[in-house]
């Protein structure tokens, strides 16, 4: 009776083993490497400001609680980080912030910087009071402070920004200006020099006026994806040349919901190819100096908009938003090695978005 029991001994001993051996490889292997899954946010978010810099993924601020509802109790206070090489340690919490939501947020270097939004002055149930800011603000990771940048030359929220070299591009979007004023919508967007010494902002005028839109770099230029703007959404898409100071009108977005369009989308660029998602959960690819889209790459478990795509090494992260059951704080990621043009069966993406639109519309 003894030696079954020695051997019984040393075959738990060995399965543990093996099974402690394996949650460690999980723990140790980045997100980069297998697909690890993300620990969702604290809460479910949308049209908030995200980044990716170095191995952290930071989120700031975003719009919580029931949609179409704006008020001081539905601006997320929250500044959260995730080591993507340890996503096991979970969010972790960089301070209550200003509450803030129609945000884009870049990262330069080592930093991240906010740029505008929008704040409530009313309270839950209050007429709405909405203001948009001018406030330019870069987090320091390695000493866990804020330092301001000069405030954009106008208010403005809805819009989006990317970096491309040095240079900070801030495009589209709105001036709320409180209750009983007509918003201003922007016809130019705003450049500033993140390497200069006293940085100024240059005013450049955009041949548009969206918000809810989409900016990401293909190669050297600037691409303006989507939106809605006084006639609709809209499936428009615009190009700038830094080189040359022009603009010019790039490929329509791929067909997407006729209600929806490019409304909401989230855009990123990996090198020359731009990657983008919107509310049917499709994922598309432009590559700079292209005619036409690289259509149907791959979907989302769960389509959503107002969330943030972002790139990490080989992956690309698909965060919160708003979605068919709410507010969303999950987050998706897919291989870019996995995503192949016209790998997606066209179906009924279109319901797909609209029933989307829709559901979020009710809550």
């Amino acid at each position: 009776m003894v030696e079954p029991l020695i051997q019984r001994s040393r075959s738990i001993v060995r399965i543990a083993g093996l099974v402690w051996i394996a949650a460690l490889a999980w723990v140790v292997t980045p997100l980069a490497a297998v697909g690890a899954p993300l620990p969702p946010l604290p809460e479910g978010i949308a049209s908030f400001g995200g980044a990716v810099a170095g191995d952290a993924l930071y989120v700031f601020g975003g719009h919580i609680g029931k949609t179409h509802q704006h008020s001081i109790e539905n601006l997320s206070h929250r500044f959260l980080r995730l080591d993507l090489e340890a996503p096991y340690q979970g969010w972790q919490e960089l301070g209550e912030v200003a509450g803030l939501q129609g945000l884009p947020m870049v990262a330069h270097g080592r930093r991240v910087c906010r740029v505008g939004g929008l704040t409530a002055h009313n309270h839950a149930g209050e007429k709405e009071d909405l203001h948009s800011i001018a406030e330019v603000t870069c987090f320091d990771p390695d000493t866990d402070s804020w330092h301001d940048l000069p405030p954009l030359p106008q208010p403005r929220s809805s819009h989006d920004a990317v970096v491309i070299g040095d240079r900070l591009y801030v495009v589209g979007g709105w001036q709320l200006r409180g209750a009983g004023n007509d918003p201003v919508w922007h016809d130019t967007m705003a450049a500033l020099d993140l390497s200069a010494a006293a940085p100024e902002w240059k005013t450049i005028a955009q041949p548009f006026r969206r918000r809810a839109l989409a900016v990401a770099a293909a190669g050297a230029r600037l691409v303006a994806c989507g939106g809605l703007g006084t006639d609709g959404t809209s499936r428009r898409v615009d190009v700038y040349d830094p080189s040359t100071d022009r603009w010019s009108e790039g490929p329509e977005l791929p067909a997407m919901a006729e209600r929806m369009k490019g409304f909401g989308v989230s855009a990123f660029g990996v090198g020359d190819r731009l990657y983008l998602s919107g509310a049917d959960g499709i994922v598309h690819a432009l590559v700079a100096g292209e005619a036409s889209w690289q259509e149907r790459l791959g979907r989302l478990e769960e389509p959503r908009f107002f969330h943030r795509l972002l790139p990490y090494r080989d992956r690309l992260l698909f965060i919160a938003g708003a979605g068919g059951s709410g507010h969303l704080a999950n987050l998706e990621s897919i291989a870019v090695v996995d995503l192949i043009p016209g790998s997606v069966p066209l179906e009924s993406d279109e319901a797909t978005a609209d029933a989307t639109a829709e559901q979020v519309a009710e809550r």
